[in-house]
C-alpha cells in the first residue's frame, strides 16, 4: 500500500472542524495518518528533510531555526520530561544576551569571546522576551516549512537507509517527572507561549493496523531520550545531554555555551 506523505506549510489542507489549538495556542491544528473520509486506514510515512527532537525546548527552537534559515523542512518534536542539561543558566542576563547575540548573527562567537561575554552585565534575563525574538526571526524567513508534533507524541528508533533515518510515532514511556526544576518549567512555559503560538501543530491520531511514521535525511537529538539509535551516524546530531553525561559542574555550563554556537549551524549534508 502506498505511503501518505504529510504535506508542508503551503501545501497542507485545511483544519478539520472541531480541531482547535490547545489552551495557550494559537497555530493551525492539523490530523494526518487518518485517510480521505469513510477510506479504510492508511499507512502514513511523514517526510522531511531535518527532525529535531528531544526535551530541551531552547536548543529545539535553535536548532530548528537554523535549519528553516538553510531552506529545510523540519518537523519538531518536543519530548516531555527533565533532561541533564545546565537550566540553572536561565536565571543568568548574560546567557540570554548570548543566545540572542548567536541567533541574530549565526556567527560562531570565539571561546575567550564566550568567556568574556558570560562577565558582561546585562539586563534581567526573560524567557518569554527571548523566545519571543526568536519567533520573529522566524517570522522573517518566508515559506518556512515547519510543523511541530502535539506534545506528548514520542519516536522510536526503526533504521537508517540510503533514502534516511526512519522513525515511528507512539506513546513514550512515562516521562522523568520535572520535580523542583522550576527553570526548565519556566523556559517551557516561554517556549509554548511564544516561539511555538503559531507553528502548525501536528496531530498523528493512529488507528488499529496503521503505522505511523516519520522518514528524516538528518535526526537533531537535544536529549537522550530514543531507544535504539547508533552510537554514530552521519545523520545523527547530537546537542545537549544526548552528547553524553558531563565530568562535573564546570563542564556542564561550558557546554551549554558550546551547544548554542552548535546548535545555530545548520547540519552540513550532501543530500538536503
Amino acid at each position: 500500500m502506498t505511503d501518505r506523505i504529510t504535506p508542508f506549510p503551503g501545501k497542507r489542507p485545511e483544519t478539520p472542524a472541531g480541531d482547535k489549538p490547545g489552551e495557550g495556542e494559537t497555530g493551525q491544528v492539523l490530523r494526518f495518518g487518518q485517510g480521505e473520509p469513510a477510506a479504510p486506514p492508511q499507512p502514513s510515512l511523514h517526510d522531511t528533510d531535518v527532525l529535531v527532537a528531544g526535551a530541551n525546548p531552547l536548543l529545539n527552537a535553535l536548532a530548528a531555526l537554523a535549519e528553516i534559515r538553510a531552506g529545510r523542512r523540519v518537523i519538531v518534536v518536543p519530548f516531555e520530561g527533565a533532561d541533564e542539561w545546565d537550566y540553572d543558566l536561565g536565571v543568568q542576563a548574560t546567557f540570554h544576551r548570548f543566545v540572542d547575540a548567536a541567533a541574530e548573527t549565526l556567527y560562531a562567537l570565539s571561546p575567550s569571546r564566550r568567556l568574556d561575554f558570560r562577565n558582561t552585565p546585562f539586563p534581567d534575563a526573560h524567557w518569554g522576551r527571548l523566545f519571543q525574538r526568536l519567533q520573529e526571526r522566524r517570522r522573517r524567513i518566508l515559506d518556512a516549512d515547519v510543523l511541530r508534533l502535539e506534545p506528548g507524541v514520542g519516536i522510536l528508533w526503526q533504521g537508517e537507509s540510503a533514502e534516511g533515518l526512519r522513525l515511528t510515532l507512539g506513546r513514550p514511556p512515562k516521562a522523568e517527572p520535572l520535580g523542583s526544576r522550576a527553570e526548565l518549567a519556566c523556559i517551557r512555559a516561554a517556549c509554548a507561549d511564544t516561539w511555538e503560538s503559531d507553528i502548525p501543530r501536528a496531530v498523528f491520531a493512529s488507528a488499529p493496523g496503521q503505522e505511523q511514521a516519520i522518514q528524516a535525511a538528518v535526526l537533531v537529538l537535544t536529549s537522550d531520550v530514543v531507544p535504539g539509535l547508533p552510537a554514530t551516524s552521519l545523520r545523527i546530531k547530537r546537542l545537549g545531554s544526548a552528547r553524553g553525561p558531563y565530568a562535573d559542574a564546570v563542564q556542564k555550563g561550558d557546554r551549554a555555551f558550546d551547544d548554542v554556537l552548535e546548535a545555530i549551524r545548520a547540519v552540513a549534508h550532501p543530500e538536503i
